[in-house]
């Protein structure tokens, strides 16, 4: 990775940072206890999978075991299955999907407003499908799983 796309990264790493906190405070008022995992952010001349999170937020109520969430900022507006331009949304990259440990109860994804978010549940997995696409922060073709629309849960934050 260049200088250039590491620092490209760390940026997209931040806006998605501030998106976890948005999420959690939404979580946190509906009533869920909510941990944050520190945030790791790697040398470009470490190994990358030396600092692969195990998820961006947890959340639990009383005696529960904890449930991973993944939060991700996209750079469109949305506020409903009415408006969203696509029908199927990303949900991520199929490696990070394979090595999530634990698999996560959600997948939620911040809109560029920060007013709405899209929480494709993990109950809906059996509906999403692979697609390839081109990663412009890689310049490559990756493979990602995607939900239908009218299968995601769209939420105001307010």
């Amino acid at each position: 990775m260049s200088k250039n796309s590491h620092k490209q990264f760390l940026t997209r790493l931040d806006q998605s940072r501030k998106s976890t906190f948005l999420v959690a405070e939404y979580l946190h008022k509906s009533g869920y206890n909510v941990e944050i995992p520190a945030f790791d952010f790697r040398d470009q001349k470490t190994n990358w999978l030396d600092h692969v999170d195990n998820g961006d937020l947890f959340i639990w109520k009383d005696n529960e075991h904890k449930h991973r969430i993944d939060v991700k900022h996209v750079s469109f507006r949305f506020t409903s299955k009415k408006d969203v331009r696509v029908q199927k949304l990303f949900v991520a990259d199929i490696r990070a999907i394979e090595r999530a440990n634990p698999f996560p109860l959600a997948y939620i994804s911040v809109n560029n407003q920060c007013t709405h978010m899209a929480i494709i549940w993990a109950k809906t997995k059996p509906t999403w499908d692979v697609h390839e696409v081109f990663a412009s922060n890689t310049g490559k073709m990756i493979t990602v799983m995607r939900c239908p629309v009218e299968n995601i849960d769209f939420r105001s934050f307010s």
